[in-house]
């Protein structure tokens, strides 16, 4: 990108505003569609810091989505290990869920920054120098599952629908919160073009499906920057791996042994980015796993009175409390001083529950016994 548009990136770097770099790409020529990857260069040459993630272990981080993801406060969002870092982890296909046709797949690699203004941002990749943008105002007061009412209803006030209007589509989908919206009914799409005409409700429709997409990327946002801040993450400097004769993912392929030359190479071709090798280390004892513990109430922490089966417990990211327990609790929690109460981040690999439960001889399960059908026309 430097040689295809000299000097526009150290422009862009000195810019405040986001409309005046764009408006310097478009004088210089930038196509549109390379704008969100201009941008997002141009935040990550100051740190130059990249995540290589383990293919397995991309896979196990990027599915972390599940509650209680959602209820994690935004702005535990705030703590990237850089201002602006690239990841390269696994790819993520749209389906449509009527069909399962795949309807657009990212391929894995993305840049993820914060801006002062606490805005999370991120570009992923769909095709070669062409990438989606997503954001997040990461605010003390709401949670990742408030996210898509706001994220909607800007693309919707953007493209000139009023609140008024934004309450009537509520009530045509039955629905409180768009967060709670499936899926739109061929009757609920009729209803919208009555109401709206045809290019608006298409406009609504695709907005709907703008902040679908955003909402999945900035899912897999969250669970990556979850384990990177985790005590425990599996993380790894390539160029020390490297200099001390150590396979690093840079060289390229599986872990082998490194010929001097492939390590020069390497390190003249990455001299000034901090390459990180993420999961690496515990890649060869991975194994695939749900969790099915139901053990304790939702919300209420106490036991049901039953005992559960031997299970696993997939691997999972969780909060733990440190300090001592009646010391002041920290301004800052997720980093809490000397004395003080606060939270770390854990991640925890496969956990098998009730281990002596475990055995392999089959077990009895108790099946009503179906009557024989009757005729065709018998009652």
């Amino acid at each position: 990108m430097e040689r295809t548009y000299p000097g526009v990136l150290a422009q862009m770097q000195r810019m405040k505003s986001t409309t005046d770099a764009y408006v310097l790409m478009a004088r210089k020529g930038v196509p549109q569609e390379k704008f969100n990857l201009m941008t997002s260069l141009a935040e990550w040459r100051k740190y130059k810091a990249f995540y290589n993630f383990e293919k397995q272990i991309a896979t196990e981080v990027m599915e972390f989505t599940e509650r209680p993801d959602n209820k994690i406060p935004m702005s535990y969002m705030r703590r990237l290990p850089y201002p602006c870092i690239a990841v390269h982890t696994c790819p993520i296909e749209i389906k449509d869920h009527r069909s399962d046709r795949v309807l657009i797949t990212f391929s894995g690699n993305a840049f993820i920054w914060i801006e002062d203004d606490g805005r999370l941002h991120s570009t992923w990749e769909i095709d070669d120098e062409v990438f989606e943008w997503t954001f997040l105002d990461v605010d003390e007061v709401y949670t990742f599952k408030d996210w898509f009412d706001r994220s909607l209803e800007v693309l919707l006030h953007f493209n000139d629908i009023s609140d008024r209007e934004i309450a009537e589509m509520k009530e045509i989908f039955g629905v409180k919160k768009f967060q709670d919206l499936s899926a739109i009914s061929g009757t609920q799409g009729d209803m919208l073009v009555e109401r709206f005409g045809v290019d608006k409700a298409r406009t609504i429709v695709d907005a709907i499906n703008k902040s679908n997409i955003q909402e999945v990327l900035l899912q897999r946002v969250i669970s990556i920057v979850l384990y990177l801040n985790c005590t425990n993450a599996d993380i790894e400097a390539a160029e020390e791996k490297l200099k001390a004769g150590a396979w690093a993912s840079i060289i390229g392929g599986e872990p082998r042994e490194v010929r001097r030359n492939e390590r020069r190479q390497a390190l003249r071709e990455t001299e000034g980015v901090k390459v990180m090798d993420v999961g690496y280390r515990i890649a060869s004892d991975f194994k695939r796993s749900f969790s099915e513990d139901e053990e304790r109430n939702e919300g209420t922490g106490e036991k049901t009175g039953r005992t559960v089966r031997y299970h696993t417990r997939r691997r999972h990211a969780h909060h733990y409390w440190v300090g001592p327990r009646n010391g002041p609790i920290a301004e800052d929690i997720m980093h809490p001083g000397e004395g003080e109460r606060g939270l770390v981040l854990y991640w925890h690999e496969v956990i098998e529950v009730n281990k002596h439960k475990k055995t392999d001889e089959a077990f009895e399960v108790g099946v009503k016994r179906q009557e024989e059908p009757k005729g065709e026309y018998e009652s």
